[in-house]
């Protein structure tokens, strides 16, 4: 419920900042009309990373055949504040404010103010609006990396004018449709986005439109934390979901894994099976399928149909938790702990006998298996994360032969140690279920993060944790 009202209605609303000094001169360079879209989408994302100050405020309109319409407004100062407020006309709400020291959310949704802690990323993970557009360019990571993906491959689509400003219209895929930027030619920022998104449920078109202000020097003092923040209790992990036993592709539903020791590898459920209904009801994707388990209690019996080499078959499970939700768990209730000791069999890199020996370090624990393309593909970005952050060292840990791991090794920087762990010693204490997976330990020794899901955040949780 929580999760599908954010990201359908979202606003803001706080105080304009207010300037205590010249603003920064913005020096923008007459328009290039033959610019192909990829450039423009180019410099549009230099312009946001870049930026030392922003502030926007706007609003949101999505026609789904009753219009919701909210607002919004954001402030940003890099590495120093963030607040970022929405609002919607059903006086629903959603306020995030962070120094990158400690970030609190607040929503009047469930009446709640939670410390986030360092986590900049955790309140935004399931706000998936054309809002985050912006703010996933000004911090990479914060917001789904999905709504950006329409970057890839972008057209251009003409020009036209939004408030007297001439933009750059620029259109793309992402994983729910057709989205449509108007880019402002003179300073590259984004001054509308257009979504029209479709699912079996139907269409729907949102609208969003922006007022950005770039590089004007910003009070921080005008932008204060919540009221009460102080009493903000930590944010707990929540328990996983139950599930039917078994993981599908989400269109169509096809059966990619079945968990181990699971009623549904008991009764025969197979990798490669075609769901075709859920007791009776016909499901077509992988939501109509897991969403009804996650809503059942534990032990909640199922029949699934399925189809397998032309033959149907009805099989009954019971819901229970993954161990991959329940590992993910277990992971997370380690944040604020102290990182396990474990024997560092070094078989490249630089020598460490002791993980507490890097005390005083920012540590990165990167496990990863060289079948995992994922994990290969992100040593690119790990070696560029240690170049750009001195002080930070990264502990590679494999359970792969250690000929394989030190051909993974040639040429990474000194911050790398790469380990073996044959007999996944490391992986069961930090409760590894799935990878890649990261853990990030603070200079005291303290998890501060962990899991997969922080990859896009890294570059800015390891900057956080090195100014502490």
């Amino acid at each position: 419920m929580r999760r599908a009202w954010l990201a359908l209605s979202l606003v803001a609303c706080a105080s304009p900042p207010r300037i205590i000094a010249e603003p920064m001169a913005i020096v923008a360079a007459a328009p290039e009309e033959d610019l192909d879209a990829a450039t423009v989408v180019a410099r549009m994302t230099s312009a946001y990373a870049t930026a030392t100050t922003y502030s926007d405020h706007g609003t949101y309109v999505l026609d789904h055949g009753q219009t919701l319409e909210s607002s919004f407004r954001t402030v940003f100062v890099r590495d120093r504040r963030l607040s970022y407020t929405l609002s919607d006309n059903s006086h629903q709400s959603l306020k995030v404010w962070t120094d990158f020291q400690h970030t609190y959310s607040d929503s009047q949704f469930g009446s709640w103010l939670v410390d986030d802690e360092i986590r900049v990323d955790r309140p935004f993970r399931y706000v998936i609006g054309p809002q985050t557009v912006a703010l996933t360019s000004l911090l990479p990571g914060i917001a789904y990396e999905s709504r950006r993906s329409m970057f890839a491959t972008p057209v251009r689509a003409g020009s036209e004018l939004v408030s007297g400003h001439d933009c750059w219209v620029v259109t793309g895929l992402d994983a729910q449709g057709e989205m449509s930027l108007w880019i402002d030619k003179a300073t590259y920022m984004i001054r509308r986005v257009r979504e029209d998104i479709r699912s079996d449920n139907g269409s729907m078109t949102s609208t969003t439109e922006f007022e950005p202000v770039l590089n004007a020097p910003i009070d921080i003092g005008t932008v204060p934390p919540p009221k009460d923040f102080a009493k903000a209790p930590a944010r707990t992990p929540e328990p996983p979901d139950p599930s039917l036993g078994f993981d599908t592709d989400y269109k169509p539903p096809v059966v990619r894994m079945v968990f181990p020791r699971s009623s549904a590898a008991k009764v025969g459920i197979m990798t490669g099976d075609l769901v075709t209904a859920l007791d009776g009801k016909a499901v077509s994707s992988g939501l109509d399928l897991h969403m009804p388990a996650r809503m059942k209690a534990l032990g909640t019996k199922f029949v699934v149909t399925v189809e397998r080499a032309g033959e149907t078959k009805e099989l009954t499970v019971a819901t229970e938790i993954s161990p991959i939700d329940q590992a993910a768990f277990d992971a997370e209730r380690m944040v604020n702990t102290s990182a396990p000791a474990f024997d560092l069999a070094v078989v490249a890199g630089t020598q460490v006998e002791k993980l507490d020996q890097l005390k005083g370090h920012v540590v990165l624990l990167d496990f990863w298996a060289q079948w995992c393309e994922a994990c290969v593909e992100t040593f690119s970005m790990l070696e560029r994360l240690a170049r750009q952050n001195p002080g930070l060292r990264i502990i590679s840990i494999s359970p792969d032969a250690p000929e394989v791991i030190r051909g993974q090794a040639n040429g990474k920087d000194a911050a790398f140690t790469f380990v073996s762990d044959p007999d996944g010693k490391a992986f069961a204490a930090y409760h590894v279920a799935s990878l890649p997976h990261y853990v990030l330990v603070d200079r005291a020794g303290v998890i501060r993060y962990v899991g997969g899901g922080i990859r896009n955040a890294l570059p800015l949780l390891v900057r956080t944790l090195l100014r502490q």
